[in-house]
């Protein structure tokens, strides 16, 4: 059954990956001949910039792919701007564990599709590559330059950041409205960064353009989660099965979920708590044991949606489950009794969503180990068949 319900999450993912919610929106390209092609682009909401794009001449024609190599430019009418530009970039990481004593940027010239956030006489752009985040600007057309960042170690402990993107911007972008303070209170980031540029762009009487959309706040749907739990329980000892077990039970959870804010909330991130319990008595080997497992389940993980239509979706899950025991354990006749233990587990998802209200879903509990004893082992895994109401 694991094997198969495994195979079905892989089969699903990709037959299904097809009907997305990236819907063909209006737009165009510039090719290398300085030629603009009006079609229909795969809006796809992208978190990293990207290196091709998928698009239509019409809505029944058929699907074709333009790379950056043949493209200088495209847009979706009204949502993004990309333009093609061979500039120097520096890659460093912003991981701690990857951060060098070098506190200038180490730059390289590469070929990118570079996002526009602002659009007058002071224009903004950004990349996004793998948690990479850099930013870049000109001013009148002029050549398009990044905006210096690096966090850099000073010594084993010690950790500083080159900002000579600051004094950058108060050289090239001085006027009236903006002042110093302005400038030292400037994040690396989108939303200051472009709050600055269209301040200045103003400030100087232009009347840009601006593509820079504030990040949605993801979506929190908070569920019920009933259900049936289809519980499988080997306990073996001296590695020979002693009782094999297998039971049809209630669950009851809830469940709080918040969408994520790119590629149209395709993803969300997932809580739930459950309570599920396994008792039975039975006569094993003429002697008379009390199985009795209950527990508080806390699933957290992630979501990816297949959308099939504007209302119904397929959804994959994969998650981590804590448990908690809740007073647990094996109670024999004549052996000594055993303790259970609370034991934590990855856990796959298979469901159907439906209008963002109702759900069912199939998830398969791996294997695991229950028993604190080591002479005696026990092979548990759980199926559950859960409902969801989305009361938000």
């Amino acid at each position: 059954m694991k094997k198969q319900l495994v195979v079905l999450v892989v089969i699903t993912l990709f037959c299904f990956n097809s009907y997305s919610q990236n819907e063909y929106l209006k737009g165009y390209y510039i090719d290398n001949n300085n030629e603009t092609t009006e079609c229909l682009i795969k809006n796809l909401d992208w978190l990293n910039n990207p290196t091709e794009i998928e698009y239509k001449t019409s809505e029944n024609s058929e699907s074709k792919k333009i790379s950056i190599s043949n493209c200088m430019e495209f847009g979706i009418s009204g949502i993004s701007r990309f333009i093609r530009v061979n500039v120097l970039i520096d890659r460093s990481s912003n991981d701690i564990n990857k951060l060098t004593f070098e506190k200038k940027a180490q730059y390289n010239q590469e070929q990118l599709f570079l996002k526009m956030l602002i659009e007058g006489k002071a224009s903004l752009f950004q990349y996004r590559s793998d948690g990479l985040n850099r930013f870049f600007y000109n001013i009148n057309d002029s050549e398009i330059a990044q905006l210096e960042f690096k966090r850099y170690k000073i010594n084993d402990t010690q950790i500083a950041t080159n900002d000579s993107y600051k004094q950058e911007l108060w050289n090239k972008l001085r006027c009236s409205d903006i002042n110093i303070s302005d400038i030292e209170r400037i994040k690396y980031d989108e939303r200051d960064l472009a709050n600055l540029f269209e301040k200045y762009n103003k400030c100087e009487g232009v009347q840009g353009k601006n593509y820079f959309t504030r990040k949605k706040i993801g979506k929190i749907n908070l569920s019920i989660r009933p259900g049936l739990n289809f519980v499988s329980n080997d306990i073996q000892t001296l590695n020979q099965s002693f009782d094999d077990r297998s039971e049809l039970n209630i669950r009851f959870g809830i469940e709080v979920e918040s969408t994520l804010s790119f590629n149209n909330d395709k993803w969300s991130i997932f809580a739930e708590l459950n309570y599920q319990q396994f008792s039975y008595s039975d006569n094993v080997y003429g002697q008379d044991i009390n199985f009795n497992y209950k527990s508080f389940e806390l699933p957290i993980g992630f979501r990816h949606y297949m959308f099939l239509n504007k209302k119904s979706k397929i959804f994959i899950n994969a998650m981590y489950v804590f448990d908690f025991k809740l007073g647990s354990s094996i109670e024999f006749e004549m052996n000594r009794d055993l303790g259970i233990e609370g034991a934590s587990y990855p856990a796959l998802g298979l469901g159907f969503n439906f209008n963002n209200k109702y759900s069912v879903e199939v998830r398969y509990g791996m294997e695991r180990e229950i028993l604190n004893d080591p002479s005696w082992k026990s092979n548990y895994n759980n199926i559950s068949f859960i409902l969801g109401y989305n009361f938000l």
